[in-house]
């Protein structure tokens, strides 16, 4: 009994590629081979017409008889898509076609060689293809023959050279003939699958490997098999295979803003409840874990907090699954101050404290205003408090420039403008407001989405709004980013440029992602993130939709869409990304 392993997998499908197997049943085979040849002093033969029947030598044994042209042609029950190819290295000419490109070769039933040239062949190639031109499985072509001053050669089969190059040697004599074997490249195919996972038996639960392990062991092929012995082999390895369970792991972990990380798995996750997720500092204080937004793919998730996570901590989370409990650690660090933006014009409320509207921003592109208050100034040409309030009399204005200071870091923002103006009367917007995620504004909070609805009432040129508070009946639609569903929302008041507006206000929200828009979220997240740090990945911008990016380009890539992050002074959307691209690209 031979046994093949799993470490044997390499050499078993090297030979297999070249043809030279020598296991081979006894079976008769059900599909034959006929042949002709065109013979020195004699041409065509058989003379009548007829053929060769295989395994039947053609030729003139002992008469010094060249041969000088061949045609095989397949007979019997031949499988769909069979075919018999040859190729011959013929006297100053060589070889007729390409030695390694069975393609090429020529097809029976048709004639090759030369007619009326005296010029022998002095090799031969035959070999059974299948529709595709690979190997035919299950049957082999095996010849020998009788070449000058040699004698009777041994018999070779599939593609295999038989007879002389170089030698000028003439081919006296040939015989084919086409055997049934065993097929083995099913139970190769599980082989290679077996030897896979088991180099990374790590990944798997010991159980399902050492059942697999078992499997290959227990089931080695004999010399000589039949095809029902090979089936049998095969299909046991494929039952353990199909039972092998992988283990699901962290991979990595980022955080994105100071309540947001995103976790990334090895294996699809089916259904993550933020119950069973732990999250820890290094003495077991626990972060409180808000919700769960697990991606489309299930390869993802985003875990958001309660609370804003500690500048300089390093945190594990723990992960329990059926099969097993992943863990992984991540550090939030905060990096240097990237931009601070703000709008402009501002307009308060005369005689009333306001707060300048501004934000600050990392190079991770995370929101870190509250984190970084006692390092904030203001240059202004009006009076503006330590807090940021500003108070303006009626009918006058002022410039106020956020300046953020770190040692030797500035950081400023544009001029903001700031002045006083009467504000219009706000009334009822739409009952239903309808927000496609494929405009890309899950970029905004609900509330940023809400004053844009209260603007476009007021029209575009009035002050701007904002929204204080709301109830929402749907909190998967409303917390966080924007997610797809309907939500109605109620909103007490709001206020226009300091000045509060009585609401209540009641309004049906729905939100659509009709482009699968939330799918592409984490992707997004990776590039805004990594860019500056040449991090993001040619997947990462494949998995949030953008075209163009390979890893010839991918570091000028980076370097651009930095480049318009800082002109932007925040995050890109996807839209923006790929005008990035394309900007490479030179489109």
């Amino acid at each position: 009994m031979k046994k093949i392993s799993v470490s044997l997998f390499t050499i078993i499908m090297m030979l297999l590629m070249v043809g030279s197997s020598n296991v081979f049943a006894n079976d008769a085979s059900a599909m034959g081979v006929e042949y002709r040849a065109h013979i020195q002093d004699v041409g065509n033969y058989p003379t009548d017409g007829t053929w060769v029947q295989g395994s039947d030598q053609i030729g003139t044994p002992g008469l010094s008889r060249r041969i000088e042209g061949v045609n095989f042609k397949l007979t019997g029950d031949i499988p769909a898509g069979a075919k018999i190819v040859y190729n011959l290295h013929i006297q100053d000419y060589g070889w007729l076609c390409d030695v390694n490109n069975p393609s090429t070769w020529q097809e029976g039933p048709d004639f090759a060689g030369t007619t009326g040239e005296s010029k022998r062949i002095e090799a031969i190639q035959i070999k059974l293809l299948d529709a595709s031109n690979k190997q035919l499985a299950g049957y082999s072509v095996q010849y020998s023959g009788h070449v000058q001053d040699i004698g009777d050669v041994a018999m070779v089969a599939d593609g295999s050279k038989l007879g002389t190059v170089g030698a000028s040697q003439r081919l006296e004599c040939l015989s084919v003939g086409i055997v049934k074997v065993a097929d083995f490249v099913p139970y190769y195919r599980a082989l290679g699958a077996a030897e896979e996972i088991i180099a990374t038996k790590d990944d798997y639960t010991p159980a399902s490997v050492a059942a697999l392990e078992k499997a290959v062991h227990d089931n080695p092929v004999p010399d000589s098999p039949t095809q029902a012995q090979v089936d049998a082999a095969a299909q046991a390895i494929n039952e353990a295979l199909a039972n092998v369970i992988k283990l699901t792991k962290i991979t990595t972990i980022s955080v994105i803003n100071p309540t947001t990380a995103i976790v990334q798995f090895n294996n699809q996750v089916v259904d993550l409840d933020k119950s069973v997720i732990s999250v820890s500092n290094k003495d077991g204080d626990e972060q409180d874990i808000k919700l769960i937004e697990l991606a489309n793919d299930g390869l993802s998730a985003a875990v958001i907090f309660n609370t804003p996570l500690v500048e300089g901590t390093t945190y594990t989370m723990s992960i329990p699954f059926l099969t097993n409990i992943t863990i992984g650690s991540f550090d939030y660090a905060v990096s240097e101050v990237r931009s601070i933006e703000a709008a402009t014009p501002q307009i308060v409320v005369a005689d009333q404290a306001t707060a300048i509207d501004y934000k600050v921003y990392d190079f991770d592109g995370m929101d870190i205003t509250s984190l970084v208050q006692d390092k904030i100034t203001f240059e202004s040409t009006v009076t503006v408090t330590a807090d940021g309030k500003i108070t303006l009399p009626a009918k006058t204005t002022g410039v106020v420039t956020v300046v953020y200071t770190n040692g030797d870091v500035v950081v400023k923002s544009p001029q903001i403008s700031v002045s006083t103006e009467a504000l219009p009367v706000i009334t009822q917007i739409s009952n239903t407001l309808t927000v496609d995620l494929a405009d890309e504004y899950d970029t905004y909070t609900l509330r940023e989405v809400l004053a844009r609805a209260f603007k476009a009432t007021l029209g575009e040129k009035t002050p701007d709004v904002f929204v204080e508070s709301y109830v929402s009946d749907n909190e998967s639609v409303t917390s966080g980013e924007l997610n797809p569903g309907t939500a109605t929302i109620v909103i007490p008041g709001v206020t226009v440029t300091g000045i509060n507006v009585a609401g209540p206000y009641t309004l049906t929200l729905k939100v659509t992602d009709t482009t699968n828009y939330v799918a592409l979220r984490p992707a997004l997240y990776a590039i805004n993130a990594g860019a500056h740090k040449n991090t993001a990945t040619v997947a990462n911008y494949t998995d949030a939709g953008i075209t163009g990016v390979t890893a010839a380009n991918l570091t000028d890539v980076n370097a651009q869409v930095t480049a318009d992050e800082i002109a932007k002074l925040g995050s890109l959307t996807k839209s923006q990304i790929q005008l990035s691209v394309n900007k490479i690209l030179e489109i």
